[in-house]
């Protein structure tokens, strides 16, 4: 039985309504979120033991935040309640030919100024059979880096199976910074989430040499990497945007031995709300997945779909069921009402 643990910080998101700017709107709808806990819920939403770790403030918007995972039944015996700040964002969701914008406010959140030995590594890892962490974790401040720098580490040597989300953000650092940091995670993850930019120009994995087509660069570039790591296989998606609020989304697995797998179909959608669909894929994708039984098609199949739904959902968070994802994937599920 698998057993998750993964950490990462818990934010309040305030969105405006009807895809209004914030300089003309006179509320927010406020949830919460953030890319390890959105993770998280969807995974014990299917049913899994999973374990959160973060670090709140203690007062009424940490225990808010602390709740919001709570009712999932997620084991959050690690997080501490400790600091001040609660970090926000905010998320103009646009529409037509305007983007969407996302501003953050998590600069001098708890997570981010948290003191050395604030987190135990035993309360994260004991038990624990697979460890899921990202590169936003990594970029939020330098105690948390190091503790997930050590724990990546612990957990490869206890015998976890390492899953790392590139997750890339230009508002939270650079390309150099990220680079810096992100190499010193991949020698130990045994499943990546991430695109042909992230493994060759963030991970430093670069073939100088001229490629027919982009899939040939992405199959020699990713079989390099893996090469050269514990890495057994790399999932992703490729994207095409009509417009703001209609895509087309299929995705790709490519794995240590070789294979080269893509999905079996691509959807065409439309968008209620983008955010967390990609924290969507990555937990369909591991739900399904088993690397010794080499599960690769049948877990990329689930976490496309599993992306695709959370398309059709306000919020950052995935929140369906297995039946109904398996009904999208054999296109048996009615888009009529359900009686």
């Amino acid at each position: 039985m698998k057993k998750f643990v993964t950490l990462g910080e818990v934010m309040q998101r305030l969105t405006p309504p009807a895809h209004d700017k914030l300089e003309q709107c006179r509320s927010l709808n406020v949830t919460y979120g953030g890319s390890e806990a959105n993770i998280a819920i969807a995974l014990a939403n299917f049913g899994h033991d999973v374990r959160f770790a973060t670090v709140l403030p203690d007062n009424p918007l940490g225990i808010a935040a602390y709740r919001s995972l709570r009712q999932y039944g997620i084991d959050l015996t690690p997080t501490k309640l400790k600091g001040d700040i609660l970090g926000s964002y905010y998320v103009e969701v646009g529409y037509s030919l305007r983007a969407s914008n996302v501003i953050y406010n998590r600069k001098y959140s708890a997570i981010a100024q948290m003191e050395a030995n604030t987190l135990d590594m035993d309360e994260v890892l004991s038990d624990r059979t697979h460890l899921h962490v990202s590169g936003i974790t990594l970029a939020l401040g330098k105690e948390i880096r190091e503790f997930t720098l050590e724990l990546v580490k612990v957990a490869f040597e206890r015998g976890l199976t390492i899953s790392f989300d590139f997750n890339y953000r230009a508002k939270l650092w650079t390309v150099e910074e990220a680079s810096t940091v992100i190499r010193e995670i991949l020698p130990y993850v045994h499943i990546v989430f991430g695109s042909l930019y992230d493994i060759e120009t963030i991970g430093g994995y670069r073939l100088e040499q001229a490629f027919e087509s982009v899939d040939a660069k992405r199959k020699a570039v990713f079989h390099y990497f893996m090469a050269n790591s514990h890495c057994q296989a790399v999932f992703g998606t490729v994207r095409e945007q009509q417009s703001t609020h209609q895509n087309c989304l299929s995705a790709y697995c490519y794995t240590k031995t070789g294979d080269v797998y893509t999905t079996n179909q691509t959807y065409q959608f439309e968008i209620i709300d983008r955010v967390g669909a990609g924290d969507a894929f990555v937990a369909g994708v591991l739900n399904e997945l088993d690397l010794n039984r080499q599960t690769y098609q049948e877990a990329l199949n689930y976490g496309l779909a599993c992306g695709v739904l959370k398309h059709t959902m306000n919020g950052d968070v995935l929140l369906t069921h297995d039946q109904e994802v398996k009904d999208l994937m054999s296109q048996t599920g009615s888009v009529g009402m359900k009686r």
